[in-house]
């Protein structure tokens, strides 16, 4: 059954006849592997040892592919090798033994899933990219914007490098009106604008590194009595016959922040003050006299103070004059900020919130000149006068004869609460930094009142 093919006529078998292809004979030698002779004809054809040469033969050792196991699936080319990796489909391959094996690409592979500047198979990688961003997990924003997102309420979400996904939320009072003035937020393209306000009545107070203190906000006058409520204003004689126990809890019911002035506040104004020529009775610091108040006994009685800063001297039934018999009389001082504090020193002495008992310096019931006065463990003297050692203004051999005050400690075991300035009867001995130890916490005198601060001020 076989065309194109001829049966000899000399040939006698009693076997069916075999039929070979004519085409087969007349290929000739060229169609069979050399060294292999067929019919007279010797092949030349060579095995196909070199790989990839046409015109040669297979041999044991380099078999034709076995296509009998041949699937659906697509071969692997040279030319469709890195689409066909690229595909969600089977594939087919023969190694050089004639083995066949399949796999699976993956159309995975592709640009929007490999990292930017890494090539797989051809494929150059472009994620993350704008074209093929990173996805988000959930219904939160996306970190884009980011000094708009952090500064707005709500929940966002960014990734790092690594693909690993974070979460945060932002917050509207990012913003300029509550951030100090001048402090620059420069990551997030904010500038602070908040400058810390006070309190009606009271002044703001330049912090001060040397006593540990930021800035704060004080009364501006004596606490006066309204509707027993402790109130920093200009009228009515100040709140007195009052114990340093009474006066931290008075002090505290104001609120949040608000309590009995401290030592280190104390301390803070009192330097700031002494610093500046302006409360100085010659207008040069250190020369004359550092103001030192209503200590004269003229009115023998505390005063009112004035809504009206310029008026800062007393005549002798407490109205408030603008000139005095004595310059050192003046009742205001101005801090280096252009705030005005009334009766720091003279008129009323004034609770502190501070104790010591046992350490004092001094330990004797007598006044003392700071220049005679070493401090102690518990109060150093820089704790009681600006020492040339923390201020570089302050000479230490200034006494009570420029009116900055001296101290009364008692001896150690008894009093301890300690009251500051004086009252409008201490003569010399009233100053700013006059100081008091020898009084019990829960004593009241008709002459010591207190004074409230607020370690943090309200917008």
């Amino acid at each position: 059954n076989s065309s194109n093919c001829f049966v000899p006529s000399y040939v006698l078998t009693t076997q069916p006849l075999k039929a070979i292809s004519y085409d087969a004979i007349n290929t000739g030698k060229g169609s069979m592997q050399n060294s292999l002779t067929l019919g007279g004809i010797t092949g030349t054809l060579a095995d196909c040892s070199a790989g990839n040469t046409s015109g040669c033969v297979t041999t044991a050792t380099y078999k034709s592919m076995d296509l009998s196991s041949a699937g659906s699936a697509t071969g692997l080319t040279s030319s469709n090798f890195n689409a066909t990796l690229a595909t969600a489909a089977n594939f087919e391959f023969w190694d050089a033994a004639g083995a066949r094996y399949q796999v699976a690409g993956s159309s995975s592979l592709s640009a929007a899933n490999v990292k930017s500047g890494v090539s797989l198979f051809g494929v150059s990688g472009n994620y993350p990219s704008s074209t093929y961003p990173l996805a988000s997990n959930t219904g939160t924003t996306d970190l884009t914007l980011f000094t708009t997102q952090l500064t707005t309420d709500g929940a966002f979400e960014f990734f790092d490098s690594a693909g690993t996904r974070y979460t945060g939320s932002g917050d509207s009072d990012l913003v300029a009106a509550k951030i100090k003035n001048g402090i620059a937020l420069e990551n997030f393209s904010i500038t602070g604008t908040f400058t810390y306000g006070c309190p009606t009545g009271w002044i703001k107070v330049p912090g001060d590194a040397a006593y540990g203190t930021n800035d704060f906000c004080v009364m501006e006058y004596e606490a006066k009595s309204v509707s027993t409520v402790a109130t920093s204003q200009a009228a009515l004689t100040p709140w007195v016959s009052i114990t340093q126990t009474a006066s931290i809890t008075n002090c505290r019911a104001l609120g949040t922040g608000y309590d009995l002035i401290s030592n280190a506040q104390w301390m803070t104004i009192g330097a700031n003050a002494s610093a500046r020529s302006a409360n100085w009775t010659s207008g040069t610091v250190g020369t004359g006299y550092l103001f030192a108040g209503h200590n004269d006994t003229n009115p023998n009685q505390a005063c009112a103070a004035s809504s009206n800063d310029s008026l800062f001297y007393v005549e002798t039934d407490c109205t408030p004059v603008s000139s005095g018999d004595t310059t050192e009389q003046r009742r205001t001082l101005t801090l280096s900020n252009s705030a005005v504090i009334w009766d720091l020193s003279g008129n009323v002495w004034e609770w502190v919130n501070y104790m010591n008992r046992g350490d004092k310096p001094g330990n004797t019931n007598a006044w003392v000149e700071y220049t005679a006065l070493t401090g102690t463990t518990t109060t150093a003297l820089k704790d009681l006068v600006p020492t040339n050692a923390v201020k570089a203004f302050w000479s230490d051999t200034w006494n009570s004869g420029k009116w900055i005050g001296q101290i009364y400690p008692g001896t150690n075991g008894s009093g301890g609460a300690l009251v500051r300035g004086g009252a409008w009867s201490g003569g010399s001995g009233a100053g700013v930094f006059t100081a008091d130890l020898n009084n019990d916490p829960s004593n009241s005198r008709t002459y010591i009142g207190f004074r409230c601060g607020l370690a943090a001020p309200s917008p």
